[in-house]
């Protein structure tokens, strides 16, 4: 055998434990587009916004929203902004914008894939407006291979003297173990290269 391949067995047993973490910035200019539109695609993932008429909204400083309601850059209530990848992903977090201690917390929900029920959110109490631009890491279930991640929040709660929206700046991919077949493979491959040079 080559050298080339006993070089490539070893890169994939030494080298290959991990995939790598990729963050998507909603906030760099490759999103700019999405601007009053209703889907747009760049980086991997589709976004998409409800209910009909709604359009995405983006700035680099806060990254997405929809354009719907009295907020014309946040998410909140009938709106919904929905993420999907062009393949599924592991997901270690999510940064959020524009989520505030309002003097009551500012809050929100997200689903994944589409389906079961809503996981809710609330602002750090910390971040209050002026003083901060509201951001929250929102912690996800890295284990979890995920195809879309939607995302809503109350609006106006008149009753309360409450509104609740945010805005979505960037998603996080997790770290995850190439399969256990790859191990085998590039622990084979080695295996072969070292039994043909000894034969040699």
């Amino acid at each position: 055998m080559k050298k080339s391949i006993l070089f490539a067995a070893i890169f994939v047993v030494l080298f290959a434990g991990v995939s790598a973490a990729a963050p998507i910035d909603f906030r760099d200019s490759a999103f700019s587009g999405a601007n009053y539109q209703t889907s747009f695609s760049a980086g991997g993932v589709t976004l998409a916004v409800m209910p009909i008429g709604a359009r995405l909204y983006w700035n680099s400083t806060d990254g997405l929203g929809v354009r719907y309601s009295y907020e014309n850059d946040e998410i909140e209530g009938r709106e919904r902004l929905r993420i999907s990848f062009s393949a599924p992903a592991n997901l270690s977090s999510v940064l959020l914008t524009d989520l505030f201690n309002e003097g009551y917390l500012e809050r929100g929900s997200y689903r994944l894939n589409g389906s079961g029920s809503w996981s809710s959110f609330s602002a750090d109490p910390s971040q209050t407006p002026g003083s901060s631009n509201g951001v929250l890491n929102l912690l996800l279930d890295p284990t979890i291979l995920v195809s879309s991640l939607t995302f809503r929040a109350p609006g106006q709660i008149p009753t309360l003297n409450q509104r609740h929206e945010f805005s979505v700046a960037r998603i996080e991919t997790a770290a995850v173990p190439i399969p256990a077949a790859a191990w085998l493979l590039g622990t084979g491959l080695v295996g072969l290269v070292a039994l043909r040079r000894r034969r040699s």
